[in-house]
């Protein structure tokens, strides 16, 4: 992908811990490629189909790589992830917690806001530049 724009660079990310798969977003900050020993931070986002695009988004565009490319220009860059959700099993995959839906009981997959990533962040830091000391930031 090219540094400044949003691809879908991760085709099949696993989550272990719901056990299912889906593509993930990638947003490469401008100077991504200029420097190979560069780090940077990484910002994951839930509800991933929102986070960039008005066509894939369900409830309106946040804008991330509009207000990256933005703060770039003052100094800040950052890699974006965007995990989407898993449709109509959101809630489940989200909430910790058992919840009702109509009569049904349903057991939470999740584990509130870090749940569909589980425990193996995507194959993020393993880019070329991904990744700094810093815990990355989690958003959505």
């Amino acid at each position: 992908e090219s540094a400044g724009t949003v691809g879908r660079t991760i085709p099949s990310f696993t989550s272990t811990l719901l056990g299912n798969r889906r593509g993930i977003w990638v947003y490469l900050p401008p100077t991504y490629r200029e420097n190979d020993r560069a780090r940077f931070p990484v910002v994951y986002f839930h509800d991933g189909q929102n986070v960039f695009d008005t066509k894939t988004s369900y409830a309106g565009e946040w804008c991330a790589d509009e207000t990256m490319m933005a703060l770039a220009s003052e100094g800040y860059e950052a890699i974006l992830v965007g995990l989407p959700n898993a449709g109509k099993r959101r809630p489940i995959e989200y909430s910790p917690y058992p919840f009702q839906v109509g009569s049904e009981q349903v057991a939470g997959q999740g584990e509130g806001a870090d749940g569909a990533w589980g425990d193996d962040p995507p194959a993020v830091e393993k880019l070329p530049a991904g990744g700094t000391p810093e815990p990355p930031g989690r958003d959505g």
